[in-house]
């Protein structure tokens, strides 16, 4: 039996988030940088700020360059980070699960195509979480969804 607690409280434990110091708050009023959002949103699934949730947020960092496709892709911390994998990153996306603008996502895949995506990206959209498991832990990141083409630029 307390080899049974022992693992359970051994399964917590790798589920548990490492937070670094000093997280900033998130501006509603000026874009965030992408670990503000990142940090402020990275949660245990039980933790969700549910507050936040479709708020308009504006966020940039730059564009992870592996393939990005218009009905999700991420923004990364710096252009040089070479995987999304253990970096602060936001997943952006174009649709919900209720089929958004097809129109839309062409616009997003035309202007990813032909934008330098070594320029800093600066986003616009409504705030949504994203839960992902692995194993018996389940973690929430944010997602922001786009609603106009002019709400994406490149500088």
């Amino acid at each position: 039996m307390k080899q049974f607690v022992l693992l359970l409280s051994n399964c917590k434990k790798l589920c548990e988030i490492k937070y670094p110091k000093d997280i900033k708050s998130v501006s509603w009023e000026n874009y965030n940088d992408v670990p503000t959002v990142y940090w402020n949103y990275y949660t245990d699934c039980s933790e969700v700020k549910r507050e936040d949730l479709n708020k308009e947020l504006m966020v940039f960092g730059w564009v992870y360059p592996d393939k990005p496709s218009a009905d999700l892709f991420y923004l990364m911390t710096d252009g040089n980070s070479a995987s999304r994998n253990g970096n602060p990153h936001v997943f952006i996306n174009t649709q919900r699960m209720y089929a958004e603008n097809d129109s839309l996502q062409q616009q997003v895949q035309i202007l990813l195509d032909s934008s330098d995506l070594t320029k800093k990206c600066f986003i616009k959209g409504e705030l949504s979480l994203a839960s992902l498991s692995d194993n018996d832990c389940c973690w929430i990141l944010a997602t922001i969804f786009i609603k106009s083409i002019t709400d994406i630029y490149f500088e």
